[in-house]
């Protein structure tokens, strides 16, 4: 299991797959209690690449829903092709709570982040609100997520950003939202492991997808990804503003080893073997 593991990510450096496997081997050997099922909240995984569903990457991520929630909320997989994502595991999605939705094939995070600007959350029954964006790189380490969620009320939290980044305008420029954007600045949030109100993500995409955006000082006038799209809702007072110590309570982007070990947040996303901002914010 080790070596397929390492195979898995190797496409990341050595030390880095190290605490990737690490976190995965966890998960996998935890006990998984039977819980009642609960709408409260719902998970958001999606794969817009034809591929199947891998035991050692996807399990891990939803496993780890399950582990660490206090009820077995529903988990939507927006996947290219139900059958070969499957994988025959079809054992799993009454287990897990698991409901596949076919969706075109996102060839890029342009189309990626396209689909969870104008579709994602006009698709999703309106009944779910609390929403979780997990990945195969990025879900929970520890349990009591939702309290702390439920206490802070908030809006959208993903980690923070390591540098600080805006958006533009390309054209037809409205100057009081240009002006706006010209002062907006925002290290908050990751969207790879995320907590949403579906409602918000609405309002901030029927707000400002109608307009040319470009992530500031991009090359070739590159489109913001979904999550800094969705972080407009703070320029607008939509969602309310988390502080940084909150983002890093939620989650580590990058983690490493000893933050996992000490388990210094809910969740993260990416693993490293050393990141010092990080490290000194939590």
């Amino acid at each position: 299991m080790l070596i397929k593991m390492k195979n898995l990510f190797n496409h990341w450096k050595l030390k880095d797959q190290n605490v990737m496997i690490k976190i995965c081997s966890d998960v996998l050997i935890a006990d998984l209690e039977i819980k009642p099922v609960s709408n409260d909240f719902c998970f958001i995984f999606i794969e817009g690449r034809n591929r199947e569903i891998n035991y050692l990457q996807d399990f891990a991520t939803f496993r780890s829903t399950k582990i660490y929630s206090e009820y077995n909320y529903p988990i939507f997989c927006f996947v290219k092709n139900i059958k070969k994502f499957l994988n025959n595991r079809t054992d799993l999605i009454k287990k897990w709570n698991i409901n596949i939705i076919q969706i075109d094939k996102l060839k890029n995070l342009d189309e990626y982040s396209n689909f969870c600007i104008k579709e994602l959350y006009f698709i999703l029954n309106k009944k779910y609100e609390n929403i979780v964006t997990i990945q195969s790189d990025g879900f929970f380490i520890k349990n009591g997520w939702e309290k702390f969620i439920l206490d802070n009320n908030f809006d959208y939290i993903g980690s923070h950003w390591q540098h600080i980044t805006g958006i533009s305008i390309l054209e037809n420029k409205p100057k009081k939202l240009q002006n706006k954007l010209d002062n907006f600045f925002t290290q908050v949030g990751n969207g790879a492991f995320s907590y949403r109100k579906a409602s918000k993500m609405r309002k901030i995409s029927k707000t400002f997808s109608k307009y040319n955006l470009i992530e500031r000082n991009a090359p070739n006038n590159k489109k913001p990804p979904e999550d800094l799209f969705f972080s407009l809702g703070f320029m607008e007072g939509i969602c309310k503003l988390p502080t940084l110590k909150n983002c890093c309570e939620w989650s580590k982007d990058p983690i490493t080893l000893d933050m996992y070990e000490k388990k210094a947040s809910f969740g993260f996303h990416h693993p490293v073997e050393f990141n010092q901002y990080c490290c000194n914010l939590h």
